[in-house]
């Protein structure tokens, strides 16, 4: 039952990050909001864990496990923010969408094999289909926006390098522990980004550049990547991918409703296609087919 709620929960709030990658930008620096969320993150998560009285290394493969994950967090996140300058927050998410097709094609690298149907190769086609229809839309508000797409696309391919990664080598380390570590070895990367991208200092700071990253840094990364890293511990990194399979309608609409962004009759196509071609990758039409043709025999 635990697992389940952590699943739900990684799915509400992966729903809306993107939104709050967006209005973190909103009064500051991309790299300036990405570092701020991680530090802030970091503290909080370095505090609770001085707290409970536990060392953040406890075993000698600990920081091999923290380092890969760190590439979870960086570059793939500071790459995610300076997308988020030029395509909306329900984009971020349909791309991120691809993440299962990365993970079940990776997957035997891995160890966990995963057979490549006709039906799955189908999918994956129907996926680039409407991720091509989305790029199409994009391109027609500019080079800028084309870039982020596809930068989100790089982004999503990294992180399911990183999480395969990390599940085959970190399965039993406590998973607020491990998000510790994670930050602990991602945030001088996120330090020196904000550093070498010459941020100028914001003349001023709007409510939503402050709500964004402290709802970011404690909703996002201090209980968000806690609840994914104990999702990935204790199910497959096969189940783990299917998150993103319910997330990018979601946070189309929490864009929507929330900061009042629009979305094209192509970028709706684009995105039901994508999420269509997930539930066929997974085999959600076979789940209901099923009960149907046992009605037939019966």
């Amino acid at each position: 039952m635990r697992v389940l709620f952590a699943y739900i929960g990684v799915v509400l709030i992966w729903s809306t990050t993107p939104l709050g990658v967006k209005w973190s930008n909103s009064s500051l620096h991309f790299s300036a909001a990405a570092g701020l969320r991680m530090s802030l993150a970091f503290v909080i998560c370095a505090f609770i864990l001085a707290y409970r009285g536990e060392a953040i290394f406890q075993s000698r493969r600990d920081w091999k496990v923290y380092l890969i994950g760190a590439f979870s967090l960086f570059p793939t996140m500071a790459i995610v923010y300076w997308a988020a300058q030029y395509i909306s927050s329900g984009m971020i998410a349909v791309v991120f969408g691809v993440y299962p097709f990365f993970v079940s094609l990776l997957a035997r690298y891995f160890g966990e094999f995963n057979e490549m149907s006709v039906e799955k190769w189908f999918a994956l086609v129907l996926a680039f289909s409407g991720l091509a229809l989305i790029q199409f839309e994009q391109l027609s508000l500019g080079n800028k926006a084309a870039l982020g797409v596809a930068a989100v696309f790089v982004a999503t391919l990294i992180f399911a390098l990183t999480t395969l990664w990390v599940k085959q080598l970190g399965g039993g380390i406590e998973p607020f522990r491990q998000n510790t570590g994670v930050l602990l070895f991602a945030l001088p990367g996120f330090i020196c980004f904000w550093y070498l991208s010459g941020a100028p200092a914001p003349e001023r700071l709007d409510t939503r550049s402050v709500s964004g990253v402290l709802y970011l840094a404690i909703c996002g990364t201090v209980i968000g990547a806690t609840l994914f890293w104990y999702v990935l511990r204790h199910c497959s990194a096969l189940t783990t991918s299917l998150i993103p399979l319910m997330t990018p309608m979601l946070a189309i609409y929490v864009g929507v409703l929330v900061d009042g962004e629009q979305v094209s009759r192509l970028e709706v196509l684009g995105s039901v296609m994508i999420v269509a071609s997930l539930a066929l990758y997974q085999g959600v039409w076979k789940r209901f087919r099923k009960p149907r043709l046992a009605e037939n025999q019966a």
